[in-house]
């Protein structure tokens, strides 16, 4: 589900009834619908990520965004932690081993010549905090019934519209030739 650079992927496959709902829409309503329902999923997992994410002064929580890019036929959909001021949002989701105060001795042993002399941190290993990929995996099983959900109600929003719109027409054109309604 991970890969080395911490993306997780998810493929939506097996969903027939809902592209064939897609395929009745037009080419832009179609990525327009699909761009929204991922978009919904990506704001649900930024969510659940908000609550899980640890807090010390705050700029972690506030770099957390959700947004939807897209090239050619693929539509992705991403929850982003770290910014500039949030730089530190891999350490913390991974984790890091912590690195020697300056002064007195190196990793290595070797005294270091400066005019402080701290300790050096000792070895050891920071455990990452996983609030990114707690969310996504904790959203995994709902990610189909929820894309599929928010494609439908796309859809059903679509061909409402179109309904009230031929409504419109109809009373217009009773309205021109002088046809009155019951």
């Amino acid at each position: 589900m991970a890969d080395d650079n911490g993306i997780i992927t998810i493929e939506i496959k097996g969903l027939e009834a809902v592209n064939y709902q897609l395929m009745e829409l037009s080419e832009d309503l179609r990525k327009k619908a699909i761009r929204t329902a991922a978009l919904s999923i990506a704001q649900k997992i930024k969510g659940d990520a908000l609550a899980r994410v640890p807090r010390r002064f705050g700029f972690l929580a506030a770099s957390l965004r959700a947004r939807v890019s897209s090239k050619k036929e693929n539509i992705k959909a991403e929850v982003i932690a770290g910014n500039a001021r949030a730089w530190y949002a891999h350490l913390i989701e991974w984790g890091y081993q912590p690195r020697p105060k300056i002064g007195g001795k190196d990793a290595w042993g070797r005294e270091r010549k400066t005019k402080r002399s701290r300790q050096v941190t000792k070895g050891g290993y920071v455990e990452g905090k996983a609030f990114l990929r707690k969310a996504a995996e904790q959203n995994f099983e709902n990610v189909i019934n929820e894309f599929s959900a928010e494609v439908q109600g796309a859809v059903d929003r679509h061909f409402a519209l179109q309904v009230r719109r031929e409504r419109i027409a109809i009373r217009k054109a009773r309205a021109a030739s002088g046809i009155t309604e019951e």
